[in-house]
Order: C-alpha cells, then structure tokens, then sequence
C-alpha cells in the first residue's frame, strides 16, 4: 500500500486486529520504503506505528529513493480486539508517498505456567520476585532468591490468568508475562 502526503493531508492505513489474548505480547513485522521522492524528488518522512490511538513505533526517516526494510514494533493486547495504524510522519517538502507491505502480527511472548514457576539464572547473589496482576496489584512475592539455591516458587494458589513477574535481582530487573492456568 502506498500512504500519500500531499501538504495538508497525512494519509494512513488502520488494522482491525481479532482473536487476541489480552496481555499477551505481539510483534507487528512490515516493510516500508520512500516509494517515488516522497516530498518532491529528494525528501524524505517516516512512519508511526500506532496501537489503540498511541503511538507505539516510529521508523527512521526513509530517504529517497528508498529500497525496502523491515521494521518491527511490539504491543501488549488490551482487549481480544485491537487496533493497529499506520500514518505518514511529514519531513521536508510537499508532497510524496511511503510505502509499506508485507505486514504481519505474530504474538504470544508469555509463558504457561501450571503449579510451580522455575527462576534460573547465573551469579545471581540475591534476587526477589513480585507477581502482580494486570491491573497492577502485587499478588505475590518472594525473597532470598538466589543461583545456588533451588528457585521453584510455588503458585498454586494464584487463580488462572496473565501476570507480569518480575525478577529483581543485583544485576538486573527483568519482567516477563506469565499465563497460569
């Protein structure tokens, strides 16, 4: 598809995306390029990624003439149905068109996890774990973490949904969504 600036006019394109799992995270893949000089004959312009009416993503201004690249942009699914956009970012000049193809969605980055969750990591002195829900409440945490100790947590009393664990330790904060079921 071609999205056309022509001045006064940003031109996009809007995805009705189906079939989501709420806070699972998805990965937008498409390829984009300045297709005729975009803003005359020696512009250029980029591209927003938009999910839910917020930009996401941006890509690097495409100069002309351009040949194509891939781009990615993530989003966490806010509800089964969500909406993806893609809208012209004006540079120099007047007029011009962007193009972009090949867009695909892939997804699903939490884990499934049933009774226990297993943390391993390396030189690791101390480490905690928080698991909130979705809303941002903490439903559980756990200290004294560490990686020449046993890390099964045990969850069995968390109901079934999609969490973000996080894992605190003295090298790093990192977070991962988990689906227990």
């Amino acid at each position: 598809m071609n999205l056309v600036y022509t001045g006064s006019a940003e031109e996009g394109a809007e995805y009705t995306l189906s079939g989501l799992t709420i806070g699972v995270e998805y990965t937008i893949t498409f390829h984009a390029r300045n297709s005729d000089g975009i803003y005359a004959s020696s512009g250029s312009g980029s591209i927003d990624v938009f999910h839910q009416g917020s930009v996401i993503y941006t890509t690097p201004e495409l100069i002309s003439p351009g040949s194509w690249a891939e781009y990615t942009a993530n989003f966490t699914a806010a509800t089964s149905t969500d909406n993806i956009a893609f809208r012209i970012v004006p540079g120099t000049g007047s007029s011009g068109s962007l193009g972009i193809d090949a867009v695909s969605i892939s997804g699903g980055s939490s884990a499934d996890v049933e009774d226990v969750l297993n943390v391993e990591f390396n030189g690791v002195e101390t480490a905690e774990i928080y698991i909130y829900d979705l809303q941002g409440i903490k439903i559980k945490e756990v200290h004294g973490l560490n990686s020449q100790s046993s890390n099964a947590v045990d969850i069995s009393e968390i109901p079934s949904g999609i969490y973000l664990v996080r894992l605190v330790s003295n090298l790093e904060i990192t977070e991962k969504k988990i689906l227990i079921e």
